[in-house]
């Protein structure tokens, strides 16, 4: 069993000297809001890997800047995109799989819309596959009441404003909107983003936000069925039929909607993990099943992915069918003491309780390496890690540049 990013630094023990190091250089400092000295978000261009190289992930993308904007950000005019997955596909375990697919889930609590948007296009400069928002109406995980963005909206503006990368929520929440309207706004987006989008959806867990603004509540069991009877609902919609349905929680007469998504079927994405309900909702609707998962989190995550299984046989669906994705909160250092300050930093701008620790890696990227590399062997296809605000331009460039091509070197020699 590989060792799980964060167990050394939780132990005390000391990371190897320079272990992890990136290519562009040894000296990286954790200042709040600073890399390498310099201010977040800024840029530097880095040659692409040979071309002999299996995957470009590694590279750091050339880019052609603009003006800076008022946050400090050069305003990428002309992102280039990654031919991350052109050429062979990759062997693991004995069959043919392409390589693990990165992204992040980028949390904009505190953060201002133009670092929000700036984020957004680095990510797809740098070859990310994945961009995804969250979908609340206050805070989680600490203040409740920090200044942070509306989920689809956010949506919106950055399907105009990328062009490569595939974008989602992890998750939408059910209890916010109707089905039919939410269905809408999905197909909305993914003519925006030119067939770019994922639906994501779940069942809500804030009654806070919730009670706060008069929007339904009710047990988590109840709110898997509001949730299932509005998928059933949504996917019919999105599907191009005639929806009529007077059910125990929607009623609809003859919804149909046009035009339709570009992409079709649109991919439905579900984060669930709960045993009895929320993972059969995910073996029944899924194409991309996310979970979190935590610190030490692979004979969790196996448990997991066994119930699931069984619930796909009992719905006599393949699970092969199924995207696997894992997320957590991902600080990537060579040395232990500055993933903690990391940590610290971002724990005493949001009030994050102690508990976040549990869920956060905090590793080297040979760390991060070998964890994502078991987890690969279990079945999972993609990471999607947190990012919160102030965004970490190291965390960021490390994943891709770093971590990416070990994981893709150990999966190919399998």
């Amino acid at each position: 069993m590989p060792d799980i990013p964060g167990l050394e630094t939780r132990r005390g023990s000391s990371a190897t000297p320079g272990a992890g190091r990136s290519r562009t250089g040894d000296a990286r400092k954790s200042l709040p809001g600073h890399v390498d000295g310099r201010p977040v978000g800024s840029h530097r261009t880095r040659p692409p890997p040979p071309a002999a190289s299996r995957s470009s992930r590694g590279a750091r993308c050339m880019e052609t800047r603009g003006p800076a904007t008022p946050g400090g950000y050069p305003a990428i005019m002309t992102p280039a995109r990654a031919s991350r997955h052109a050429g062979p596909e990759y062997l693991a375990g004995g069959t043919i799989a392409p390589p693990m697919k990165y992204g992040f889930q980028v949390l904009t609590y505190g953060s201002p819309w133009v670092e929000v948007l700036a984020t957004a296009r680095r990510l797809e400069v740098l070859g990310y596959d994945y961009l995804f928002g969250h979908d609340h109406l206050y805070s989680t995980g600490g203040d409740p009441y920090q200044g942070f963005f509306e989920g689809w909206t956010t949506l919106a503006a950055w399907a105009q404003a990328t062009t490569r990368i595939s974008l989602g929520l992890t998750v939408g929440n059910n209890t916010f909107r109707n089905p039919g309207v939410v269905a809408k706004m999905a197909t909305t987006v993914d003519h925006i983003s030119n067939g770019r989008s994922i639906f994501g959806l779940g069942a809500g867990n804030v009654e806070l936000e919730a009670v706060a603004h008069g929007l339904p509540w009710a047990p988590t069991g109840v709110r898997l069925d509001w949730l299932e009877e509005a998928l059933t609902i949504i996917r019919g919609i999105l599907a191009g039929e005639t929806v009529s349905q007077d059910g125990p929680t929607y009623r609809f007469q003859g919804v149909h909607h046009a035009p339709l998504p570009q992409r079709r079927p649109l991919p439905i994405l579900i984060g669930a993990q709960g045993e009895q309900k929320g993972l059969r909702v995910a073996a029944r609707f899924a194409d991309i099943w996310q979970i979190f998962v935590p610190v030490d989190g692979l004979d969790f995550w196996r448990r997991k992915d066994e119930v699931f299984r069984v619930h796909c046989a009992a719905l006599d669906r393949d699970p092969s069918e199924v995207e696997r994705m894992v997320g957590c909160k991902l600080i990537i250092r060579s040395n232990p003491g500055e993933a903690r300050k990391a940590f610290e930093h971002l724990r005493a701008v949001h009030k994050w309780n102690e508990s976040v620790w549990d869920v956060t890696w905090a590793a080297s990227p040979e760390q991060v390496a070998e964890a994502l590399i078991g987890f690969r062997a279990l079945g999972v296809q993609s990471f999607l890690p947190q990012l919160a605000w102030p965004f970490d331009q190291e965390t960021i460039d490390r994943l891709i540049g770093d971590v990416a091509p070990l994981v893709d070197q150990a999966t190919a020699s399998v």
